[in-house]
């Protein structure tokens, strides 16, 4: 459900706080739940809102950055950005994933 979704990304976003925990969650496929949270609830800001902090927690990590990025992860946060012009929650957010995905060369052009 949406709100499940919602709060198994904020639980993400909270345990990778953690910096141990960022590479136990990308390995466990954590980064894939939560772009498929992303791409089940567009129109979801509450949904988008947390996996844009998630993401935002995930990206510190050079590594995640890479799978990010490769799994389309630049894509939803920009899609999240669209859909939700007026959510500052969900700007926020997504500009600090953003914010750390940009220090990847491949991934400046993907976000231009």
């Amino acid at each position: 459900s949406q709100l499940v979704q919602q709060q198994a990304c904020g639980a993400l976003a909270n345990l990778a706080a953690n910096a141990d925990n960022r590479v136990k969650i990308a390995g466990l496929g954590g980064i894939e739940a939560v772009l498929a949270a992303m791409r089940a609830h567009p129109a979801s800001q509450d949904v988008q809102d947390e996996a844009c902090g998630a993401l935002m927690s995930l990206v510190c990590i050079s590594d995640n950055k890479v799978k990010i990025a490769g799994l389309g992860g630049i894509e939803a946060v920009l899609a999240a950005m669209r859909a939700h012009p007026a959510s500052q929650d969900v700007q926020d957010e997504a500009c600090g994933a953003l914010m750390s995905l940009v220090c990847i060369s491949d991934n400046k052009v993907k976000i231009a």
